[in-house]
């Protein structure tokens, strides 16, 4: 808010306790990074000398600063008030914070007129008014705090009441809390009210989620404060059109109202809601202003504080000596130039009375019991020790209608929730309500007799009194709260707050059971920074001609990671991890390869195993017709190696399908080097046979035949696989393939894949498969103009030219294909072109034995002309 305002020159009031040293050393820091001056700092506490209190006044009276900012308890804001009213100073724009900014009893003082603040919201409890005002005299003798309540409020002594002032008159019973006009019938600023109403209910719903299903709740289930404790983390519920819910540190969703001190025709000063806060909406959204502001001077424009006015261009700062840099001379620029925690041990159930100062409540019986507490009284006095007699014990003084109200509202949800037949079916909630007077002891006291079932005003004689409640509403202040939350989260006691604030509650490592329907001093002040921090996963970088403070978040690269808050750089992370979405944690690798169950696998897989079948179906074929002139015209020795050999082919790609591992390295290029040569040399002693009988005369074509018989077609075929044998042999043998984890080519990714060990090894492989697949061609194209029927030597030109125009497509393909995807683009050549010597050479011959029978004679192939000859 200073900074939304442009004030750099403020002065600063705090408490002395730990709300106010909290949230003022939260405010100094932002103030700090903002290049906000603070003229002064002062803490006070109403309990220290009044000269302390004096020389606060003091400062505030001399400052020059025009805006104070004060974070104070509303029971100490009333001190400086009344101090600084004796002698006023000049008029101020106060800053206050929730714990006095709507405070009614603060309105008295004109000293505080147009001062803002973020409040609590207001809100509206539906029948609450009624439940005041049904308290009867009867019902206020029942108690001794309902009797002094009654009593100070209409100023008479109730019967039977041995402990009043007998200067009092005594009450005649025409007294009506209807015609009262105090704080406690006050129900137009239900603010820190509606804490305590909303604290009551969660602990129900807590109860509900234990003990109760769907129809009916079972009051023989024994609740333990712990579990009380491990359900109110999952409360979540609406009440009265607000919802109730606790993060991870016990802390409700931040919601304010900016309260404006306005002065209205009459003469008298109202809060005004001038705009709100809301920590659930859209960033950037969260402050909307909804009315003008009017100020302390009675306008609407914002009142100026600063040490120094602005230097104008021409001139330069100068910063006074011994002064904050808020407060500088303007400089003429020279000619030439120019400007533009202690360890405690709880034990439930331990009887052992403490001493003789009663506790001062009311209660309720019931099946399960809740305990309050609340700062009914502002003092507690002490009698002097004189250390004859027996010593007076303590009593407490100057009754607080608006802490009995917030007391009163715990006992009408109770109330309320033992009326719901829906919430706690047959469970009857009680309560043990008390008084802490306004005082740590008092308060850490009365939460250890609650917790642990001893309380001294209900179990006087001995230790059989009403068992430990299952959770506590308050303490109202973060001092006691701190101490008490430290003892009781050791069991796992649940405490709801309704108004401690302090941030430091919000550490679940020292007060785990701590929670509060109250928002933190986190939102008070509102954050005041040039830059917000930077989230795990992005690192800060400074802007260029700006302070440090002013800088950009940028995302961490891929596979770098920051895990904390405004990183200044981010962590590269090692080599087989890789950073999460977040960016905020390294995690292993995907490692990739075609497994069993990738789709692309299954596919080709289907592909590899339907060739085979295709293979053996044709083999079958040709084995049933082997005596018919198609076959023994095609050679069916070498036609049966062949379609053995493709076969081959068409299953040596199950080698390339799953995790490499060694032998599947060394063995898949083998096979399919060894495989393809065995097919392709099958096919070029098929050409040449069809040259030696075609292409020969007569007499010296029979003469080519029996030189170029069976024998020397099956040795050429093994001569020339068994060279691919060599090779292969060689090469696994000197640099065998194996498997490898490559993160070279995909960063994010492992690659598993096997590499080919010798370079030379393996193009000499393929380029010996290139070889016969060139010279098959050559040749086949050579003798393509056979007789018109016989088509062999076309259907042989055919398969090579698609042979070779797969191959030479697979290099770039391979080259350019990342990961897996390699893998797969040389399965998929590998079953292309395996189909496409299938399909070319065999698939026409089948055509004509299956379908055209009466095509299948040796005149038919032979064709006429070469009959005749």
């Amino acid at each position: 808010m200073v900074k939304h305002f442009g004030w750099t020159w403020i002065g600063a009031v705090c408490s002395d306790s730990d709300y106010g040293n909290n949230g003022m050393a939260s405010f100094l820091k932002a103030a700090e990074q903002e290049g906000i001056c603070v003229e002064y700092s002062e803490a006070y506490y109403r309990t220290q000398p009044r000269s302390k209190l004096k020389r606060v006044a003091d400062v505030i009276r001399k400052s020059s600063a025009r805006v104070i900012v004060a974070f104070v308890a509303a029971g100490d804001m009333r001190f400086i008030l009344e101090e600084l009213s004796q002698q006023p100073p000049p008029p101020l724009q106060w800053i206050g914070s929730e714990a006095w900014v709507t405070d009614p009893q603060m309105l008295r003082f004109n000293l505080c007129i147009g001062a803002v603040g973020f409040a609590i919201p207001r809100s509206v409890i539906p029948g609450f008014r009624n439940f005041l005002l049904d308290l009867s005299p009867k019902q206020a003798l029942k108690f001794p705090l309902l009797t002094e309540f009654w009593e100070s409020s209409f100023s008479c002594r109730l019967k039977r009441q041995t402990g009043s002032s007998a200067d009092m008159p005594a009450c005649d019973g025409t007294e009506e809390l209807r015609a009262l006009q105090n704080p406690y019938t006050d129900t137009s600023q239900l603010r820190v009210t509606n804490m305590v109403y909303k604290a009551t209910y969660a602990i129900a719903h807590a109860l509900h989620g234990i003990i109760c299903n769907k129809k009916q709740c079972d009051k023989n289930i024994k609740v333990e404060p712990r579990q009380v404790f491990d359900q109110l983390k999952r409360v979540n519920f609406t009440k009265n059109n607000y919802s109730v819910s606790f993060d991870t540190n016990g802390d409700p969703v931040a919601t304010y109202e900016l309260v404006n001190w306005q002065l209205q025709g009459d003469g008298s000063v109202d809060f005004v809601t001038v705009g709100q806060y809301d920590a659930s909406k859209p960033k950037g959204q969260e402050f909307s202003l909804s009315k003008s502001i009017i100020w302390y001077d009675g306008s609407e424009e914002v009142p100026v504080s600063v040490c120094s006015e602005s230097c104008p261009p021409g001139t330069r700062k100068a910063v006074r000596k011994g002064r904050p840099i808020c407060c500088y001379d303007c400089i003429n620029c020279a000619d030439g130039e120019f400007s533009n925690e202690t360890a405690s041990i709880l034990r439930p159930h331990t009887c052992q009375r403490q001493g003789r100062f009663r506790l001062n409540g009311v209660y309720q019986d019931g099946d399960v019991i809740l305990g309050g507490l609340f700062d009914v009284h502002l003092f507690t006095v002490f009698p002097e020790l004189s250390f004859r007699t027996e010593p007076d014990p303590p009593y407490c003084e100057k009754f607080n209608m608006e802490s009995f109200q917030h007391a009163q509202t715990m006992v009408f949800a109770i109330d309320e929730i033992n009326k719901n037949p829906n919430l706690l079916p047959n469970i009857t909630l009680g309560y043990h309500l008390y008084d802490n007077c306004l005082m740590l002891g008092m308060a850490f006291r009365a939460a250890i007799s609650l917790a642990s079932g001893t309380e001294e005003s209900f179990s006087n004689l001995n230790c059989t009194g009403p068992p430990p409640v299952i959770g506590i509403v308050g303490d109202p202040s973060s001092t006691p709260s701190i101490a008490i939350s430290s003892v009781l989260g050791l069991f796992r006691v649940p405490i709801i707050s309704h108004y401690s604030t302090c941030s430091c509650l919000s550490d679940k490592t020292k007060y785990p059971s701590f929670f509060r329907t109250i928002p933190s001093d986190a939102f008070q002040p509102p954050p005041s920074v040039c830059s917000e921090s930077c989230p795990p996963g992005t690192r800060q970088a400074t802007r260029k001609g700006l302070p440090v403070c002013c800088f950009d978040c940028m995302p961490c690269g891929d596979g770098d990671i920051s895990n904390k808050t405004d990183a200044i750089e981010c962590t590269v992370c090692p080599d087989e991890f890789w950073s999460n979405p977040e960016k905020d944690q390294c995690v292993p690798k995907v490692v990739e390869f075609l497994s069993y169950e990738d789709p692309l696998s299954i596919s080709l897989t289907t592909a590899s195993l339907l060739g085979t079948c295709f293979c053996a179906v044709v083999m079958v074929i040709f084995y049933h017709h082997h005596n018919t002139p198609i076959v023994r015209a095609n050679n069916s020795e070498l036609s049966f190696l062949l379609l053995f050999s493709l076969k081959m082919c068409f299953l040596c790609v199950l080698l390339f399908i799953g995790q490499p591992q060694l032998w599947t390295c060394q063995f898949r290029h083998a096979v399919f080097g060894i495989s393809f040569v065995l097919c392709i040399s099958s096919i070029l002693v098929k050409t040449m046979v069809v040259i030696a009988v075609f292409k020969s005369s007569p007499p010296q074509g029979k003469s080519a035949m029996k030189r170029f018989g069976s024998a020397q077609q099956r040795c050429t075929v093994l001569l020339l696989t068994a060279l691919q044998v060599v090779i292969c042999a060689v090469w696994l043998s000197t640099a065998s393939p194996t498997p490898h984890k490559n993160n070279q080519y995909i960063r994010s990714k492992i690659v598993y894949e096997c590499t080919i060990g010798s370079v030379a090894g393996f193009s000499v492989l393929l380029g010996y498969i290139g070889l016969l697949a060139a010279v098959s061609f050559l040749l086949a194209f050579l003798v393509r103009n056979l007789p018109d029927n016989f088509n062999e030597a076309k259907f042989i030109t055919f398969s090579m030219l698609i042979f070779c125009a797969v191959w030479i497509a697979f290099v770039p393909a391979y080259v350019s294909s990342p990961g897996k995807y390699a893998v797969a683009v040389e399965i998929f050549a590998i079953l292309a072109s395996s189909f496409g010597l299938l399909v070319a050479i065999f698939a026409p011959k089948c055509y004509i034995i299956l379908v055209h029978p009466e095509r299948n004679t040796k005149k038919a192939i032979m064709g006429k002309d070469k009959l005749n000859k």
